[in-house]
């Protein structure tokens, strides 16, 4: 599934002068991107394990991205996030250029609503291990031929076969 257009964009270097760029994509949108703001640190990840051990292979994350908004505009794109469709809005982090973290951003939009600008809204996502959960699983393996890492492949193409972000 790809990502949509992006239509919004803050970029923004931490104190050890690590540079962030945060996109946020929509799938209906259709212009060019425009930027927002972010109020320190910018956005935080969380990460859950099975009973939250260290060395847990995978882990589901979240990430809170913490925005600024500045006009009616930014208020219009976050009642259009909790209003419209799961899965429109996407987000992905780049740190230094590469990705760090991509994900799907919930209807959950937390907002100080003033009557003046600015006003802090708290975007949330979650990467597509949260959606994996609910599905079966199913252990199609390939032929009994295949082997080692031929098998953790196959495995893995089933996955991204159920959900791909």
């Amino acid at each position: 599934m790809a990502l949509g257009n992006i239509r919004y964009q803050a970029e923004f270097d931490t104190v050890y002068g690590v540079n962030y760029k945060i996109q946020i994509y929509d799938s209906d949108h259709t212009g060019s991107a425009s930027d927002f703001k972010v109020q320190p640190p910018g956005f935080s990840l969380k990460y859950n394990g099975e009973g939250k051990e260290r060395f847990d292979t995978i882990k589901a994350s979240s990430c809170s991205i913490f925005a600024i908004s500045e006009d009616s505009a930014f208020d219009t794109f976050t009642r259009s996030i909790r209003e419209g469709a799961q899965g429109r809005f996407r987000v992905q982090i780049l740190r230094a250029g590469a990705n760090y973290w991509r994900g799907t951003i919930l209807a959950d939009v937390g907002a100080e609503m003033l009557s003046s600008h600015p006003n802090k809204v708290t975007l949330r996502a979650v990467d597509g291990l949260t959606f994996l959960k609910e599905i079966p699983f199913n252990r199609d393996i390939p032929s009994s031929e295949a082997t080692g890492d031929q098998v953790h492949i196959k495995v893995i193409q089933n996955i991204l076969r159920y959900y791909t972000n």
